[in-house]
């Protein structure tokens, strides 16, 4: 499924801006910009597995047996 994958690349960035961030090389305004970024990705992978979980209830739902469809 393309959201498993974009939820995979996203959990990478994130680990990969956490990192930037936690290791102290940034200062001054370049930290406090790669902290809002790494909430935004964070803001935006929950998003993203939210609308994941909505596909597959819908799926779900539309798979069975007594489902009358859209």
């Amino acid at each position: 499924m393309v959201a498993d994958r974009d939820i995979a690349q996203g959990r990478a960035r994130i680990e990969r801006q956490r990192t930037l961030v936690e290791s102290g090389r940034l200062a001054g305004a370049g930290a406090d910009e790669a902290k809002r970024l790494l909430s935004t990705l964070e803001s935006c992978l929950a998003e993203w597995e939210r609308h994941r979980a909505l596909i597959l209830e819908r799926i779900a739902y539309l798979s069975r047996p007594d489902s009358a469809g859209p």
